[in-house]
């Protein structure tokens, strides 16, 4: 059970334009997640997707486009905890030194196999002890589960996609496909293991190059970037200077105290733990001996919220996230002025990068995402009008804007309008010279399609 810190209500605040505010209430530490939450896999229930494509194409509606953004999978730790005065780390993890061939080889449940010659392996093997993780991993290292479950969600679109609903061809062809991923092998890998349970290799009929589009990372956009972005910097800053985050970082330092007494060393980061925590408890692996439940809770329950804190309004959001809701509403526009579209777009992210477009549309349920968790992007058109449907691991979400899920797009942009920078490269210099706006002052807006 969570230990509650009652001293602190974290809301979750987005502004949509200047006559609509809704709130979204993360979480209060003590409050058990639903059922169905699992941290370590995001929801792949099909069924209510399955009767809702069935639905749609009943009633008139052609599918145009579908965008995916996910987190990548299951991963290995991104710091380590290997030895202090009173603990010391046994766990050992395996990546693929040991397990390449086999997933490699591994095709998706419910489509044909096909046999990969691989004539010669070469396996990166860490010297014994100086490893950062006990085994052949490391540190933030997609795992062999990783890699499965976005086999899994690959596999999970075809039959939706493919299999009923004939949108996308038996055999892939790349020039219906956009993959963009963050520069970092996790995120490549995971997007590559989804493209492979969405068409095996067998279904190809002969060699292919698949483009994957990557940014420098100062360039990058689907997750915060201060390095980018200065202007954002000076408001997380400003926003930790508010009242309720000083006493946010006063739990924080009583939960540093905490760790140092139980540990016998002092700069624990906080976040390593609760990444090791999580990584435990999805490997099954053996836990920190010198927490008890309760200590265990407290350190998670103080960096779930530090995780939701920023950044949490409409300035930030614009500088913050907004160019890369930009970057996804360009697909979709693209597709409906029908300019060099594509039918599948994917964008390999983080948890950082869901949080932030989850919680700027006014969507987020305020819960951790899940490995592989996924937020899919449907358009759709009916007698010329086009309309945006999206479900998030499998739960059909409505924006605060749009009061049914088959959202008009006209609505569905009234309310992504307002966190779309106009200039991002000024904005981030300087904010005052940022715009409000409306949905029709959009450069390439049309919707008389």
């Amino acid at each position: 059970m969570h230990r509650p810190l009652n001293t602190l209500v974290l809301l979750c605040v987005v502004l949509l334009g200047t006559s609509a505010v809704a709130v979204r209430v993360f979480p209060s530490p003590g409050v058990k997640p639903p059922s169905h939450y699992d941290y370590c896999q995001a929801n792949l229930e099909q069924d209510s997707l399955s009767a809702h494509l069935r639905n749609s194409t009943g009633e008139g509606y052609e599918l145009v486009q579908v965008q995916v953004l996910f987190r990548h999978g299951d991963r290995t730790p991104l710091g380590q905890i290997r030895k202090t005065p009173t603990y010391e780390d046994h766990n050992v993890w395996q990546c693929w030194a040991d397990e390449l061939n086999n997933y490699a080889l591994e095709q998706p449940v419910g489509h044909i196999a096909s046999q990969i010659e691989i004539p010669r392996i070469f396996a990166k093997v860490y010297e014994t002890g100086k490893e950062p993780l006990r085994g052949n991993c490391g540190l933030g290292e997609l795992t062999p589960k990783g890699v499965s479950q976005h086999n899994q969600l690959g596999a999970m679109f075809r039959e939706l996609y493919v299999d009923q609903m004939g949108f996308l061809p038996e055999e892939l062809n790349t020039a219906d496909i956009f993959i963009r991923a963050g520069d970092e092998e996790r995120l490549l890998h995971s997007a590559q293991a989804q493209l492979r349970g969405l068409y095996p290799p067998a279904s190809a009929p002969q060699s292919q190059v698949v483009q994957m589009v990557v940014r420098d990372s100062e360039w990058d956009n689907m997750t915060p970037n201060t390095n980018g972005c200065p202007e954002l910097a000076q408001l997380k800053n400003e926003a930790q200077k508010s009242a309720a985050y000083k006493q946010h970082a006063d739990q924080g330092k009583q939960v540093d105290a905490m760790l140092k007494q139980q540990f016998q060393v002092s700069g624990l980061n906080k976040f390593d733990v609760v990444d090791l925590i999580r990584g435990q408890r999805c490997h099954n692996l053996t836990g920190f001996s010198v927490l008890n439940a309760e200590q265990t809770e407290q350190v998670i329950d103080w960096e779930d919220v530090d995780f939701c804190w920023f950044p949490f309004d409409q300035p930030s959001y614009r500088i913050g996230i907004g160019s890369f809701i930009g970057d996804m509403w360009q697909k979709a526009l693209d597709a409906m002025n029908n300019e060099n579209p594509f039918k599948w777009v994917m964008w390999s992210g983080h948890d950082s990068s869901l949080v932030p477009v989850l919680r700027a549309m006014g969507i987020f349920d305020g819960y951790w995402p899940p490995y592989a968790s996924h937020l899919v992007w449907e358009l759709w058109r009916k007698n010329g009008e086009y309309y945006v449907y999206l479900h998030y691991n499998g739960a059909t979400l409505t924006t605060p804007t749009c009061s049914v899920a088959m959202c008009p797009v006209k609505e569905f942009a009234a309310g992504i309008s307002p966190i779309i920078p106009t200039d991002i490269y000024n904005e981030c210099v300087n904010r005052t010279q940022a715009q409000v706006f409306s949905s029709t002052s959009l450069p390439g807006w049309k919707f008389n399609i």
